[in-house]
This record gives structure tokens, sequence and C-alpha cells, in this order.
């Protein structure tokens, strides 16, 4: 299939599977309400998001001496109180640990309630935190993953029928952690940036097909956005660096292909700098610095990777919380073996397996609460291709055809319930070991448990 598909025409059940994620995900997160009661505000998420209220409603991105108060109001601990925000004195400015790139992806959403509530006549406050600020965040989260699906179904529809595309879309969406990232547990940078990945592999492939500026700068865009939303994923620029570099000697026709469009490649830079400018000038307006290390003592050790307790261990496995994962690595060794798919393959491992190394090297491997490994969400874009093709594959033959079917209905099963236990606690946020996972096993509410189970329980935490 070539690229010059439109985008609604022509293969209708992945296009199915994106508008069905989009109307079951609004559903999940209204089900369970987090934006309805403060709730969501707290921790990474509030702090991601203080940079829209103090620029557009205090008038002032290095004032947020109101958050103590707002953190009152909203009933947070004492440990909670001004988390992850400092106020320097070189400079009498409060500054955010966190870069400005997820209330970017925000942004949209909040301008739309902030303009509702201040054109209509409600006594709910127009202050950045009540809650159709929060529904609007959750709503916008949702826009944006269906939005990356989307784009991904476009890419993988260049290489794979349509019943495969869709497959490997209800993998990726249904079933692993990033459906939990984008319902109950949505505002994280983790579903935008997902659909930010899925941007970069469509806009890489396009270029590397017939080179556009236009696509150049969406390129350079996005990898630049990936860096002011969180910079350890801008390691993804790996991917248009060795697209179309492997077998042996094709990477003298890549090169001289870019050799060949020096402008693409400055205007492409310009773009990613132009994203990653607001931040250097927050930076200098808030500290004094334009380069300024907000993190601290906490840091990535190069020299103490985590990566088998990130990808295996029962705390915040990304194999053991969102399995089906497995099918993208089975398709990536596939790939190897077949000389058109090989680029894409090698190029990918490369990228994932770089990129959890230095993801699980970060001081905490575990990333604090939440269900399964959130830090490699944006990965799943890169495994979509193999799993696609894994399930083309699969249709040669028809037991492996039903395999495949019960491969993946299992899968997202077992996804969608271990993620309501996750809510319900009994799969606990962040210490979960393998005998409260036996205890818990098939169990739906924790008063399903008994008292001495209920006590094993407690008593098998880290």
């Amino acid at each position: 299939m070539n690229g010059q598909w439109h985008w609604f025409k022509a293969a209708p059940l992945s296009l199915i599977v994106c508008l069905l994620f989009g109307w079951e995900a609004w559903h999940e997160a209204d089900y369970y309400g987090r934006w309805r009661d403060g709730r969501m505000w707290a921790w990474d998420i509030e702090a991601y998001h203080h940079y829209l209220p103090a620029a557009i409603i205090h008038g002032d991105v290095g004032d947020l001496s109101y958050v103590a108060r707002l953190d009152s109001s909203l009933g947070h601990s004492g440990a909670m109180m001004n988390y992850s925000i400092g106020f320097e004195e070189e400079t009498g400015k409060w500054s955010s640990k966190y870069t400005g790139g997820t209330a970017l992806f925000e942004l949209p959403g909040f301008l739309i309630a902030h303009a509702v509530l201040l054109l209509s006549d409600t006594s709910i406050p127009a202050d950045g935190y009540s809650w159709p600020y929060a529904l609007a965040w959750c709503l916008t989260t949702i826009a944006w993953v269906v939005a990356g699906m989307l784009v991904l179904r476009r890419f993988l529809l260049r290489s794979c029928s349509d019943i495969a595309t869709a497959a490997a879309l209800v993998v990726v969406a249904f079933g692993t952690n990033l459906w939990c990232y984008t319902t109950l547990d949505a505002g994280m940078s983790h579903p935008p940036l997902f659909a930010l990945f899925c941007i970069i592999l469509y806009a890489t492939d396009s270029w590397h097909r017939s080179a556009r500026m236009g696509t150049a700068i969406v390129l350079g865009a996005a990898l630049g956005w990936v860096v002011l939303a969180r910079p350890i994923d801008g390691m993804v620029i790996l991917v248009p660096i060795l697209w179309n570099c492997f077998p042996h000697g094709a990477w003298r026709a890549k090169w001289s292909q870019v050799g060949a469009h020096p402008r693409h490649l400055v205007v492409a830079a310009l773009s990613a700098f132009l994203f990653v400018l607001p931040q250097l000038l927050y930076w200098k307006y808030t500290t004094g610095q334009f380069f300024y290390n907000s993190y601290g003592g906490e840091q990535i050790h190069l020299t103490e990777p985590h990566l088998w307790e990130g990808w295996f261990s029962i705390r915040k496995g990304w194999f053991v919380y969102s399995p089906l994962i497995m099918l993208g690595f089975v398709g990536l060794f596939a790939m190897l073996s077949k000389s058109a798919h090989r680029a894409y393959a090698i190029a990918a491992l490369v990228t994932i397996v770089l990129m959890s190394y230095v993801i699980f090297c970060w001081w905490m491997w575990f990333y604090g609460g939440g269900f399964g490994s959130r830090a490699t969400i944006p990965l799943l874009a890169l495994l979509a291709l193999p799993t696609a093709l894994l399930a083309d594959l699969s249709r040669k033959y028809k037991w492996s055809s039903i395999l495949m079917v019960l491969i993946i209905y299992s899968g997202v099963t077992l996804n969608q319930f271990q993620t309501r236990q996750y809510y319900r606690m009994l799969i606990h946020y962040s210490d979960m070991t393998w005998d409260r996972y036996r205890i818990v096993w098939g169990v739906h509410f924790w008063h399903d448990l008994t008292e001495e189970e209920k006590r094993r329980y407690e008593e098998a935490g880290l």
C-alpha cells in the first residue's frame, strides 16, 4: 500500500479502532472522575500545570506564591505543599522543576475552559484549577492520543493491511498502560509524547520517501517539543538519524539525500530550537541563567542501570504490566531477517534499548507512583509497525490467526482488569511485590480479600 491514501479512506477497521478508543477512553475517565473533585491536581500533574495559571491568570510566570494557599484548599498534606517549585533568592522569582512542554500540550483545552468560565454566568471560579480546567486536560489528553493513533495508522497502512493495522492499534491503545495514563491517570506528559513519537515516525518516513521542506519543519518542531516536554526523550532523534542507514552501505545513500537538502536540515534545527527557546527564556527570567539544572540532586547514574528491573520486575516492569509489547519485540526480530524491513528494525531496536537504558538509570528508576513503567509509553509508537507486520504474517495460516486473536484478546483483557486493580489499590502504585501480586491475583475489590489476606498483603510490602 502506498502513502498517498487519504486519512479516512479505504481502511475502516483501523479507523474504527481509533474512534472507539477515544469514545471508550472518555467513558473510562468520566467513570473514575478524577477531574471532578480536585484529585487530579496533585504531584507532577499539578506541577506541570502551574505554568498556565501563572502566565495567563496571574500575569507572571515567575510568581507561584499562591500555590501554598491552593494546596491547602485542595486538602494536600504538608509534604505536597509547593511540590516541585522553589523560590530563587537571586531573582526573587519562583521556578518550576519541570520544563514547560506538558503545559503546552494542555494549552488548547485550558484556553477553552478559561474562555467558557469568563463568558458564562457561573459561580465556578476561573482560577485555573476548578473542575472545568481538569476536565479540559482530561479531554485534551484523549484528543492527543487519538490524534497520535490516526497519524500512526497512516504510517502503518503504508506497509500493512487494514486488519493488521487495526490489531496493532488495539495492542498499543487498549493492551498497554497507555490506556491507564489516558484515562484514570490522565494529565501526565507521556500520552501526548506518544503522539509526538507517532508524528516523528510518520514525518521521518515521509521525508525519506520524498524530501519536502514542510515535512522537515514538522519533524524538527516535533523533536523540539519532545525536548521541551521531557528532555530525556529527546533521544528519539536516533530514529531520523538511523533511518535507512542499514543494511551495510545504505548509509551512503541516506546521507547523500541529507546532503542534497542542507536547507531542510537547517530549518528543521531552527524549528526544534524555537520550541526549546521559551524554556531558556523562562529559566533566565526566574533563575538568572539560560541553562539551569532544575532537578538539583536528582540524577541519571549511567553506571548504575536498572534495565532488568525496569523491564521485568513486579514493581513496575514494562513487560510485566504491558505483556502485549512482547509481540512488538517478536516482530522486530522477525523484521531483522527481511531485507525490506531490516533498516527499521535496527533503528527501532537501537532507539528502544538505548532509551530504556538511560530511562532506567534515573535515580528513582521506578518513577514514583503509577501503573507499570510510564516512562516507556512513548516507545510504544516504535513497536506498532513490528506488531502489525507480525499480525499480517499470522494471517498466512488459520491456526496462527486464531492464536494471534487469542493472545491479543487475553492481553487486552488482562490490561483492563489490572488497570482497575491498580485504581482500587490492589496493585500497589509503588511498592508491588510478587507476594502481594499472588494474593490479589484475580481479585476485583479490596473487600473481597479475607482479613488474613489483607494482613499478609500489608506485611509483603517492600
